[in-house]
């Protein structure tokens, strides 16, 4: 799963837990998700590395690095 910081940590870790699955890795993209404050596509490809980096680790590992 892949979601703002605010919707994993109040909602992502509880359907994780509901389903028996209380250590589901999470992807999360920083801040409320709407990617607030990023004005370049600098800034833009930045964000979206850090969470394809997210992505690679759980898809690898199992977990977020």
């Amino acid at each position: 799963m892949v979601g703002a910081e605010k919707l994993v940590n109040m909602t992502g870790k509880g359907m994780a837990k509901l389903q028996g699955l209380p250590d589901f890795p999470l992807a999360i993209i920083p801040g409320e998700g709407l990617l607030e404050g990023i004005r370049t596509d600098e800034e833009r490809r930045q964000v979206a590395i850090g969470i394809a980096a997210q992505v690679e680790n759980i898809l690898l590992y199992g977990r977020v690095t």
